[in-house]
């Protein structure tokens, strides 16, 4: 009897790349060859260890730059507080005993976007810390950027007290080398947790920053973890040929451009959008700590900060002893880059298209020579990529639900700002698992159906395509896509050419090795960056899709199809070795989770996050207690509404503060004795068709931020003069515009709104202000042991006040 290609016998027949004389053992080999290059591949997401206080002075010690961090973030220190005028002072006696001369920028800063606690336009008073090294024959400057003030109730050890130390260290091992050739100009901002406040003051007021140059900007959004770029500016190839060779290069592309598309700010997009180049480096790891009293020097990784420091010194000595020509520009190319084996990689954008082009070229190539080869069908390959993304749509599903589970189990998980628990790896590798068992069950499933060649290749096809629409359209994340579908189009390209089953198995492997470079820091930097475990979902997709090269080498771990084997196909899987592998998964799914829950409970140390507000509402002499808890605590419950309807008055009150939403939950309160913020109408006029209405805004309890509410939609604002760029309609609460304003002085500020045809009506203005802390309020009992303050803003004391100027004051 002959043999035939005829595809009709292909899935009952030996239909695999490598073929059936290797199987389970050189697989195991197989497994093993790319579990060593994913655990080579984690060594990169492990920050050097700290240098102690006798290091050389010339190099950078986090022993040495951990000595400044008790000065000033020991404590929160709020824009417009005494603690960050206390701060600020501190950074000025230090730069003074390095031996620079620093100054102080006093002024007037503005939010480049609507970044107020409410979406509303935010204005401040900053205090700029600046000095500068004087460079020996400078062709430009370089700018060493941190923030100063923390959040409202964070002692801001990391964010960013890490970054400031590292500066100081950096500028005093600066003094024990070479000359700089260019200007270093240290510049310690103010106000960027509100907006970027001092940015702002900086790039538009400051006479250093009229010429560019080269902005390396500091921050942090957690406790540890590597020290990561971030964020560049446009044309970041130039920055990136030197940031190539610092000790412990780390970043990439995607996490950059995933930043960009994302709401989130840094001072370094004030300065960009003034003409700079430059880069944004951070650590993203112990997220709990992120704007909450966790952010502490006892939970600050000294590992961390010598990364973020020994990265800085090294970039500041390169771009201080170089022509920075095109690199203090934004002139250069932009670059696709990422990290591998402690080495930076880099590649133009024009490149993105063509290697994503290159890879559809070659999967469509290889499925032709498998069709000619009786190695699949089309039809039942097409069936392949469509039932590969229900497999992609089922981890995905499968992650949210295990965060849902967790959710249920440990309520308070849901009340973590970024989403992730305290000690959240074994919840990771939970996800991994989990997505693991439903890409080995969804093969187990159809491997006989489909056959296994039209399974790897239809649901290759997924990463090839996302790898061509983005390398379109977001070309900096394209990488992750294209180079592990590339890798896995040749490894099936070559191993359908190979001689022998022992070649074909090299290249299916060698295929596979972007792959396992790349899932590491999928599964650790960007799940922790991008919402932690409660936006597994997302990670576990890109899991699943990066997975998809191994594909060739999952089949290596089933049995041969036998011909005489006569058994249904329903009994075929349930006795299929992948079978056993997919339960083996969900219970290592499930057994990691359940230790996970073991190990991660609540404590002194690791609280669960309680969000309350307190408001009085000057009109009515109403008070009443708010929170934004998804599921409060008992603590919480004990303040607010947790079953039934709340009393009326208290919600009227807490929509008097529109930071809430509709979800908060409010309980009456006994209302404080504590003066009312004023307002005063200081001029009413028409101006043709416009209202020009100048206010007075006052707090009565120095209060570090006031908020003006308008009901009518303000064309233009002025604050002491300064204009307000973009102003634009509210879209939620009672309120058509709103301002928020930091640091107001004692007597208070002038604000000038603009109102379009609104002489003939009455104009409603409400005017709150913001204090930090919620001991003194009557009726509050301090959070027991376990319960801690949740990611900002929380225990804030507002109080406000109404205010309807007439139209006949027009007039």
């Amino acid at each position: 009897m002959s043999t035939t290609n005829d595809p009709s016998e292909t899935p009952r027949r030996a239909s695999t790349l490598v073929g059936a004389p290797v199987r389970a053992l050189s697989g195991l080999v197989a497994s093993l060859v790319l579990l060593i290059i994913g655990a080579m591949a984690t060594l990169d997401l492990i920050p050097p260890g700290p240098e102690p206080s006798s290091a050389p002075q010339s190099e950078f010690s986090a022993a040495r730059a951990a000595e400044h961090i008790p000065a000033f973030a020991t404590t929160p220190h709020p824009t417009g507080t005494p603690a960050a005028d206390r701060a600020r002072d501190e950074l000025v006696d230090r730069l003074r005993e390095l031996g620079l001369e620093p100054q102080l920028q006093q002024t007037l800063g503005a939010s480049p976007v609507r970044s107020g606690n409410d979406g509303s336009d935010l204005v401040g008073a900053v205090d700029n810390v600046v000095a500068v090294i004087p460079g020996a024959d400078s062709s430009g400057r370089i700018f060493l950027l941190a923030h100063y003030d923390s959040s409202m109730n964070s002692p801001g050890a990391a964010d960013n007290g890490a970054a400031v130390v590292a500066i100081l260290e950096t500028v005093r091992a600066l003094q024990h080398g070479e000359e700089p050739r260019n200007d270093i100009v240290v510049v310690f901002t103010d106000g960027e947790e509100p907006g970027m406040l001092g940015a702002d003051a900086f790039v538009r007021d400051h006479p250093l920053a009229h010429n560019g140059g080269v902005v390396l900007n500091l921050e942090a959004g957690g406790s540890h973890g590597p020290s990561t770029v971030f964020e560049t500016s446009a044309g970041n190839r130039c920055l990136l040929d030197a940031y190539g060779s610092v000790p412990h290069p780390f970043g990439d592309s995607a996490t950059a451009s995933f930043f960009e598309l994302t709401s989130h700010n840094t001072d370094l997009g004030v300065f960009t959008s003034a003409g700079f180049s430059g880069l944004t480096s951070g650590f993203f790891r112990g997220t709990t700590a992120y704007h909450t009293p966790q952010d502490t020097i006892e939970n600050l990784s000294a590992a961390s900060l010598q990364h973020h420091g020994a990265n800085l010194l090294d970039l500041t000595r390169t771009f201080g002893a170089a022509d920075l020509g095109e690199a203090a520009t934004t002139e250069c190319d932009d670059a696709v880059f990422f990290t591998a084996f402690g080495q930076l990689v880099q590649y133009p954008t024009g490149l993105a298209l063509p290697l994503a082009g290159l890879s559809l070229i070659l999967l469509v190539g290889a499925i032709i020579v498998a069709q000619r080869r009786g190695l699949l069908r089309i039809g039942r390959t097409l069936a392949a990529f469509g039932s590969a993304a229900v497999m992609m749509a089922v981890s995905a599903l499968a992650s949210f639900g295990l965060w849902e589970a967790l959710v249920a189990l440990r309520p308070g998980y849901a009340d973590f700002g970024m989403g992730d628990p305290h000690r959240a790896e074994l919840y990771r590798f939970a996800i991994v698992a989990l997505t693991a068992a439903v890409l080995v069950g969804w093969y187990a499933l159809l491997r006989r159906l489909l056959g296994p060649t039209a399974l790897a290749l239809g649901a290759l096809a997924w990463p090839v395509l996302i790898g061509v629409i983005t390398a379109g359209t977001v070309p900096g994340m394209s990488y992750l896509f294209t180079l592990p579908a590339l890798g896995g189009t040749v490894g099936i390209a070559v191993a359908l050419f190979a001689p022998s089953p022992r070649w074909r198995l090299v290249a299916l492997t060698a295929g596979a090795v972007v792959a396992a470079l790349f899932l590491p820091q999928l599964v650790w930097e960007l799940l922790a960056s991008s919402g932690g475990i409660a936006s597994g979902a997302m990670v576990a997709f890109l899991i699943a899709l990066l997975a998809v090269p191994f594909l060739p080498l999952i089949e290596l771990a089933f049995r041969a199809h036998s011909p005489t084997d006569r058994r249904s196909r329903v009994r075929r899987i349930l006795a299929a070795r992948g079978t056993g592998i997919t339960g083996v998964l969900l219970v290592l799914a499930v057994s990691l989770t359940a230790a996970g829950l073991a190990i991660d409970r609540f404590d002194a140390d690791h609280p669960r996050p309680a969000h309350l507000h307190y408001v009085v509402d000057d009109d009515t002499q109403t008070a009443a207690w708010v929170s934004r808890d998804r599921q409060p605590s008992d603590w919480t419950c004990d303040f607010v509404t947790c079953g039934g309807e709340a009393d009326p008055r208290s919600a009227a009150v807490a929509q008097q503060v529109p930071w809430f939403g509709d979800s908060a939950r409010t309980g009456l309160a006994d209302p404080a004795d504590l003066a009312a913020p004023e307002v005063a109408v200081l001029d009413d006029r028409l101006d043709g068709d416009v209202r020009v209405l100048e206010v007075r805004v006052r707090s009565a309890r120095d209060a570090p931020v006031v908020t003006l509410y308008s009901d009518r939609p303000v064309a233009a604002s002025t604050v002491d003069g300064l204009p307000l760029a973009d102003i634009t309609d509210r879209e939620n609460g009672p309120w058509a515009f709103g301002l928020e304003i930091h640091g107001p002085s004692n007597d208070g500020v002038v604000v000038t709104l603009r109102v379009e045809n609104g002489g003939s009506e009455a104009i409603g203005l409400r005017v709150v202000d913001h204090t930090y802390g919620l001991d003194d309020v009557p009726g509050f009992t301090p959070r027991p042991t376990g319960i801690g303050i949740a990611m900002a803003p929380s225990d804030v004391v507002s109080v406000g006040r109404s205010l309807s100027v007439p139209a006949a004051a027009a007039e």
